[in-house]
């Protein structure tokens, strides 16, 4: 693999290779399936966001691990590599500001084969261990504690990942790696089976809802798949693209930024 640039990685997807100077707590991710040593960690972390319960924290979690899944997504499509993120060989820290990073215990990597044929054989298997092997035991064990549906655990996937690989292609200068990393993803959408995520349909392969622009009524945007809890921390209130919202709120929400636009 090409020379990686550690600062960027920490920037972009939470990972760094030595502990963090600020870390308050940390545990092998792999502690985490154990029940006690999981309530512990979102016990800390539901203070540091001030979260107003255990699914308050499970929720940001997840987000939080999904920077490691978005940069096995990107090693695979550009550097056709993948690194070992195994539960054991990942390590969990939150930082005195509330931050979340992993760090890989040892870097271990592995390169995929260049024939296409072999290469999607490779490509489902790396991505089933990914989210069958390293998601799938930690999105179990907070649904468990938190009592939020997997699904909705799944849910705060989709709209991020969307987000965060437009802006990695906006990044790179090679339409080859773009067109990749837009490849790629939609054969973890279209060709993981649902079991691997243990639901009935791949999360990833979500159809939005779409509603107007709080802004802009001519524009639409789309929904989240599920609620991202913000509501349930401190002075927190429900998304404006929050599934749990209705119309009728939603319109008035609308209603509400445009005046204070006009007023300010």
């Amino acid at each position: 693999m090409a020379k990686l640039d550690f600062n960027w990685m920490e920037k972009s997807f939470h990972l760094m290779m030595v502990e963090p100077k600020d870390s308050v707590y940390s545990a092998s991710v792999a502690e985490l399936l154990n029940a006690n040593d999981m309530q512990t960690f979102l016990a800390v972390y539901a203070l540091q966001i001030g979260a107003l319960d255990c699914a308050a924290a499970a929720a940001y979690f997840i987000r939080r691990l999904a920077g490691v899944l978005l940069a096995q997504q990107y090693f695979i499509s550009v550097h056709n590599t993948i690194v070992d993120f195994s539960l054991a060989n990942l390590k969990v820290y939150l930082t005195d500001q509330a931050r979340v990073v992993f760090q890989p215990q040892v870097w271990r990597e592995e390169t995929g084969p260049l024939d296409e044929e072999k290469r999607n054989r490779w490509l489902l298997q790396t991505q089933s261990f990914l989210y069958g092997e390293v998601a799938w035991p930690i999105i179990r064990s907070l649904s468990a504690l938190s009592h939020m549906r997997v699904e909705e655990l799944w849910g705060q996937l989709p709209t991020l990942f969307l987000y965060r690989l437009r802006t990695l292609s906006k990044t790179m200068n090679k339409s080859e790696y773009r067109k990749r990393l837009e490849q790629d993803f939609y054969f973890l959408r279209q060709e993981v089976p649902p079991s691997v995520f243990h639901l009935s349909s791949n999360p990833f392969d979500h159809r939005a809802r779409m509603v107007p622009h709080i802004e802009n009524p001519g524009l639409q945007v789309q929904l989240k798949p599920a609620c991202c809890r913000y509501y349930r921390t401190e002075s927190g209130v429900y998304c404006y693209t929050c599934p749990l919202l209705d119309d009728e709120d939603r319109e008035i929400r609308r209603m509400l930024h445009r005046a204070q636009r006009s007023s300010g």
